[in-house]
Parts: C-alpha cells; structure tokens; sequence
C-alpha cells in the first residue's frame, strides 16, 4: 500500500478537500441512515403526481435567497449498510458565489472551497496544507462528489437547475401531493422523485420541508439503488454574508 507520507502534497491537499470524518455536531449516526433510510420502492409506492419543468421552477424560487449558510452531512452506501462521508458548512450569495468549509478531526480540518466572483474555483488546504492554495477546475476530481455533483455546484439552484436539466433530456420527475412522515427527518417532507427516462429506475430523491419547500435532504441512486445521500440542516437566509467571505 502506498504511504501516505510517500504522495505528493498536491495529492494529499486534494484528497483533504473532500473526504472529512464528521463532527459530533450531526445528530444523524450512520446506523440511524441504515436503519431509517427509505428504500426505492418505499418512495414509488407513495402517492404522486407527474411535475415538469415549472414545478422545478417553483423550488428554485422558494430556494432563490440572497445569502443563506447550512450545515450538510454526507452519506454513502457500503453493501447493505450507510457510511459517512463527510460534513461542511456551505455559504452561498447571488449570484453564484460558493463557499464550503470541511469539518474534520484530522489534519483535513479548515480545508475550503470557494466559487468567486469571476468564476474562478480556488481551494485552501487544512491543518498542515492551509498555506497550500490553488485555483481548481470546476469539475476536478478531487472536489466530485459521491453524488455525482460537483461541490462547486453544490447550492440549491445548481442543484435544482440539473434536475430541471436532466427532465428536459427525458428523465421523468413526480412530487408527492402532501407531506409525508418519513423516519429520517423530524418534521413531513414532500418529496421530488426523478427517474430514468428509459429504466424507469430512480436516480434522485430530493426530500423538501413541508412548508418552504426548500431541500432537506438529497439522495442520489445507481442502477436504482441507494448511492449517497445528503443531509441540509440549520439553514439561515439573508443574513448579509459579505462578497470577502467569498474569496481566497
């Protein structure tokens, strides 16, 4: 096995940017995401309606804040059991500014990537790497996520806008009619199913609170079963963030 000490920082200071253990912060473990995680046919067997294009547009302007911070937990599959992957507190500010800081107990602590005003994704290094910074492609490997997205695009409006994206290449979305009493969250949730076009498999879950309709928790599938899921907790909106928070 390569040792770590043996990989160059460049390497180590990528790996730093994604991968986190956790804080005691999280209420959810990941025996309760096992035990609690609804299943694929849970979620097609709710009661539901086909949405389109407009109803996407509606969440995006129940999420168009702007500022808003929220704290975001991370999970993903491992066999039959749930894992996780990581957590950070993500800022966001119109238009299209980003910033998301990794929460760990290791080196990886302070790690941070940030979307700027011009466009550019820089990234900063923890711990021992904080002095290491570097501009970032927007979709470089080192901050993919499990989900597939990147964590540059990470906000509710990218979210929201690639799966407006993918119902207009096909994939078919429906939405609960009410809110829903699902184990995994304290309060109902409606929830946005997207699946397959062709596989009529899901490939999203999107779980929204039952009365500002804005993500709660995300959850994405390969070949129609569970892959990651995330979680969005402790949102605070227009708060003024200041455009410096935004920069590195």
């Amino acid at each position: 096995m390569l040792s770590l000490w043996k990989m160059s920082l460049p390497l180590l200071w990528a790996l730093a940017l994604v991968f986190s253990t956790g804080t005691k912060a999280w209420s959810l473990s990941p025996s309760e995401v096992t035990a609690n995680a609804p299943a694929p046919e849970v979620l097609t067997a709710l009661p539901r309606a086909k949405v389109g294009a407009p109803y996407i547009d509606g969440l995006k302007q129940a999420a168009n804040f702007k500022d808003y911070r929220v704290e975001c937990q991370l999970f993903t599959t491992s066999g039959n059991a749930w894992k996780s992957f990581g957590s950070a507190d993500l800022s966001y500010k119109q238009t299209d500014l980003l910033r998301a800081e990794i929460k760990s107990s290791d080196y990886r602590n302070g790690s941070v990537v940030v979307k700027q005003a011009d466009g550019t994704v820089r990234g900063r290094g923890g711990g021992l790497l904080r002095a290491l910074t570097m501009n970032l492609e927007p979709n470089a490997r080192s901050i993919r996520l499990p989900t597939g997205y990147s964590l540059a695009s990470s906000d509710f409006l990218s979210l929201l806008s690639a799966v407006r994206n993918s119902i207009t290449r096909g994939a078919s979305a429906s939405a609960t009619n009410s809110s829903v009493n699902l184990k995994l969250f304290s309060q109902p949730v409606l929830v946005l199913l997207i699946e397959n076009g062709a596989t009529k498999e899901v490939s999203e879950a999107v779980f929204l609170h039952h009365s500002t309709r804005v993500p709660v928790g995300w959850g994405t599938y390969k070949d129609g079963r569970p892959s990651a899921l995330v979680f969005f907790q402790g949102l605070t909106e227009n708060q003024g963030l200041s455009e410096d928070l935004f920069h590195l």
